[in-house]
């Protein structure tokens, strides 16, 4: 057995700690990107899954190890929660994600019964893996997501500078009902209807899932929401078509 060392993000001494190989760091190929809000005594947030790569890399299992303190920042280890996602959204896992796709991966926390802070740990597998211990393709943290009575905002992920460099803060988004942006579409690997590959990008699972995938690309300036669940990234904030019924385009203000 490989002797291992812990490399644990300092924002996150109590809560997560991750096991990395002694010989080097892991050769992280996805960017997850992990958001979340408080709502009540849950965690609701997305994980974001983008591959930057030029080749396609299979997703075998996205993990989660969600820790809960009580009102005196003591872990309450009797309600962790561990978990493996089957699907992120309408995709299974595991997929082959292709060079430039987004999966979004819409998920929900226990209820944090002693009504602490809830901190949040990320990885995505190869479908062979047992266990994490270090072996991520990608992986991402939320250090402490506070109750609402402490102030807490809407919390995005703190990631070791051993795996990323610090992200900026999301952006800010101006909504026009009744308008869609006409093509800029922007492709990220996907299949249309046809089974031929896709000149657009479709992230399902609401409009965070599809907020969070826009953030998560350079070249998103706008998204377009159909109904309340999938939407469409952008390379442009317009012109507009207007009215495009049951559409609300979000521009990058």
């Amino acid at each position: 057995m490989k002797i291992k060392t812990l490399a644990c993000t300092a924002v996150l001494v109590l809560a997560a700690c991750l096991a990395l190989p002694a010989t080097a760091q892991p050769k992280l190929v996805l960017n997850l990107t992990l958001n979340a809000t408080r709502v009540g005594d849950k965690a609701v947030g997305i994980a974001t899954i983008v591959n930057p790569t030029k080749q396609p890399v299979e997703v075998g299992k996205l993990m989660f190890d969600i820790r809960f303190d009580d009102k005196d920042s003591i872990t309450k280890d009797d309600i962790r929660q561990q978990f493996t996602m089957p699907s992120c959204g309408s995709t299974k896992l595991p997929t082959k994600l292709a060079p430039g796709a987004v999966l979004a991966c819409p998920f929900t926390s226990n209820d944090n019964i002693y009504h602490g802070a809830i901190s949040i740990v990320s990885g995505a597998m190869k479908l062979t893996e047992e266990n994490a211990s270090g072996n991520y393709l990608g992986f991402d943290v939320i250090p402490k997501l506070m109750p609402i009575s402490a102030g807490s905002k809407p919390a995005s992920s703190t990631a070791s500078a051993s795996s990323k460099p610090p992200r900026s803060k999301p952006a800010a988004y101006t909504a026009t009902l009744q308008a869609n942006v006409p093509g800029k579409d922007i492709a990220c690997g996907q299949k249309d209807y046809a089974g031929k590959p896709a000149a657009f990008c479709k992230v399902c699972g609401g409009k965070a899932a599809v907020q969070a995938a826009c953030d998560a690309r350079k070249e998103c300036a706008a998204f377009d929401l159909e109904g309340p669940d999938c939407g469409y990234l952008k390379a442009a904030k317009g012109p507009f078509k207007k009215p495009a019924k049951g559409f609300t385009s979000y521009a990058k203000a």
